[in-house]
């Protein structure tokens, strides 16, 4: 009979402490999937784990997880692109740990991704299909300067050009630049050396420099500033006459204009209203889908499309480059 006692006795010592090790055990899991990504400085989460213990952040201790086992916490992603790793532990009386282990990417959902510095205030730019820019800075002449787009924006002073220029212009075929001067006459500057840029006359006139025309060859856009943007479009290419519609937008302040998106949409130099989108699918119902503000005016823009970039003429503020997937998405929101 002692025999027996003596067993019971053992069993329930073994199954006792069974459940007071369970009892302790700690458990932690997130109470839902935590973002992986982010364009925010701060992320909160939700984690659940075992009531009364001490919770920790990358070894910094932040609190008491609840009687509810759930807690929300705050995790600083900071301002800086990139990941950042965070550890999370719970940690009881007995000195017992469990962790989980985060990383979050910041990601910049911002549409300005580069600036050019420039030695003075910028008025007009123009860009060769390479990715050369040429920067008209009135009393500082132009600078020439070459943009690499390897893993990121990497401008390369390459030559400047001692005259004062209120605008440049790029000539179609890529051999040329007119830079406007105080007078309103324009320099012709050969540039088939690149880095020995060569003034070789002047002209009282050129094109007009804010004209686009879309790949069809039907319609005309014309960034005339204060007026608005004027926009010309054949209604019948086969006719000897070639009808056409003038239609005038006066929703922009347009100074300088590029289109994209198969023509669908143009981006405007805006001014003082920063970069401006349209909607010009249809002539006859023209659409601003939004601005994006900038510091200071912005008074001319060009576009490489196959790299999905926009230059702005910034003023003082220099060439500030653009993602055009993220001005979208900015003027979206």
């Amino acid at each position: 009979m002692y025999r027996y006692i003596v067993f019971l006795m053992v069993v329930g010592l073994f199954f006792g402490g069974c459940q007071d090790r369970a009892k302790d055990d700690l458990n932690l899991s997130f109470a839902i999937n935590a973002p992986i990504k982010t364009s925010s400085d701060s992320v909160e989460i939700e984690i659940v784990g075992t009531s009364g213990s001490d919770v920790y952040v990358n070894k910094q201790k932040i609190g008491v997880m609840p009687k509810s086992g759930k807690l929300n916490i705050t995790l600083s992603v900071g301002a800086d692109v990139g990941v950042k790793e965070f550890e999370i532990a719970l940690r009881n009386d007995n000195g017992e740990e469990k962790f989980l282990y985060l990383q979050i990417s910041k990601e910049n959902d911002q549409p300005i991704i580069a600036t050019v510095l420039t030695k003075g205030e910028v008025s007009s730019m123009a860009i060769s299909d390479e990715g050369t820019l040429f920067i008209a800075q009135k009393d500082n002449g132009i600078e020439i300067i070459s943009i690499g787009f390897d893993d990121s924006i990497s401008p390369v002073m390459r030559a400047s050009i001692d005259v004062y220029a209120q605008s440049v212009t790029l000539s179609d075929d890529g051999m040329q630049l007119y830079v406007k001067d105080e007078n309103g006459r324009y320099h012709v500057v050969d540039i088939s050396d690149i880095d020995n840029p060569a003034v070789i006359g002047s002209v009282d006139e050129i094109n007009s420099t804010n004209e686009v025309i879309s790949l069809d060859g039907t319609k005309t856009y014309i960034a005339v500033g204060e007026k608005g943007l004027k926009i010309t479009e054949i209604i019948d290419m086969s006719h000897p006459l070639k009808p056409y519609m003038e239609v005038f937008v006066k929703s922009v302040t347009p100074y300088g204009i590029v289109l994209s998106d198969n023509d669908t949409r143009a981006i405007i130099a805006g001014g003082e209203n920063g970069v401006q989108v349209l909607d010009v699918s249809d002539t006859k119902n023209i659409t601003l889908l939004g601005s994006y503000k900038m510091e200071g005016n912005v008074t001319n823009i060009a576009f490489i499309e196959h790299q999905g970039i926009i230059f702005v003429a910034n003023g003082e503020y220099g060439i500030q480059v653009l993602s055009k997937d993220l001005l979208f998405s900015k003027i979206a929101k």
